[in-house]
């Protein structure tokens, strides 16, 4: 057959080097996005909480409640799927260069779903140029 496609052998390709600042990384990342999910579940239902059903009983605008929170969640599903997409799974490739400035973006448009997710994305910001510095000695190491 002429000009058929390849199949591939793996569906992910495998990680070119694994350092462990990259497996660090990885981690940082993971447990990120987890608490992402966390906060935006928390932030959503606190607000739904606050605007709608509150201590008051329904307001007579809950739909505005309801909006508010509906949009904000899913701004956070949209920030969950761009930190798995752009920042894990990258790493994940071991592509640390091509995940560092993905990561640095999300670490900071996460802090307002939370500190803590913000600041462990920021910090596998740092692990990442780490990893991504060990990996170019290594391939240095290995191709002599």
């Amino acid at each position: 057959m002429t000009g058929a496609y390849p199949i591939p052998v793996q569906a992910y390709p495998t990680p070119r080097v694994r350092t462990p600042s990259g497996e660090s990384a990885a981690t940082l990342v993971r447990v990120g996005v987890l608490f992402q999910l966390l906060g935006a579940a928390i932030l959503c239902v606190g607000l739904l909480f606050l605007l709608g059903f509150g201590t008051l009983g329904p307001l007579p605008f809950a739909w505005v409640a309801l909006l508010v929170t509906s949009t904000i969640g899913l701004a956070a599903v949209g920030l969950l799927c761009l930190a798995y997409d752009r920042a894990y799974l990258p790493i994940q490739r071991g592509e640390f260069r091509a995940a560092r400035s993905p990561t640095l973006v999300l670490g900071f448009l996460s802090l307002p779903l939370g500190v803590i997710p913000g600041v462990l994305l920021l910090a596998g910001y740092t692990r990442l140029g780490e990893a991504a510095r060990e990996q170019e000695t290594q391939w240095v190491a290995h191709s002599r």
